[in-house]
């Protein structure tokens, strides 16, 4: 599991630097363009999807990964246009990976809580490293919640938890300085 976690965190990285590069000298902030946001938003709302693709299966139904992270970093880039873009787009490619179920339709719910939540924090006044800690742990609390509702097991919950918290705090934490 720590294998595939790390897979999906240089994926995410990865992905983060060639986002850097099409973006190169326009720094995307809440105050930039919308159209810019949602661009941004919209590009790493494709980051999420392709981080289903190498999520871990947790359970017949059930995936884990970073996917969250993605959206904290749109809302934090770009505020609620972008964190919104990003939400929506993988609320859509996570019902159309995995189909239309329970788990598929909690996970998508849960996408867009993350979108609508990492959005409003995202405008409070404060240091950067704090507004980046503060989004991550709301993104990585909403996505436990989500493995909550659809695991029944609590132990497998604590196994993924295990995993998942530290590499996403530290992780998610880290990329803004990529």
């Amino acid at each position: 599991m720590l294998k595939d976690f790390g897979t999906n965190l240089a994926t995410l990285i990865s992905c983060f630097l060639i986002i850097g590069h099409i973006y190169k000298g326009k720094l995307v902030v809440p105050q930039s363009p919308i159209r810019i946001r949602l661009v941004y938003g919209g590009l790493l709302g494709m980051v999420g999807v392709l981080l289903m693709l190498y999520a871990i299966r947790v359970s017949p139904s059930v995936v884990a990964d970073l996917r969250h992270i993605v959206i904290v970093l749109s809302a934090f880039f770009g505020g609620m246009p972008a964190a919104l873009a990003s939400a929506v787009i993988i609320a859509v490619g996570r019902v159309g990976l995995y189909g239309v179920s329970a788990a598929s339709l909690t996970a998508a719910f849960f996408a867009i809580l993350i979108g609508i939540g990492c959005g409003a924090l995202s405008y409070f006044r404060m240091q950067p490293w704090s507004r980046i800690i503060l989004l991550n742990f709301y993104g990585i609390v909403v996505a436990t919640s989500s493995l909550y509702m659809n695991l029944p097991d609590t132990s497998l919950l604590m196994q993924v938890a295990m995993y998942q918290w530290p590499i996403s705090l530290m992780g998610g934490s880290s990329v803004i300085w990529s």
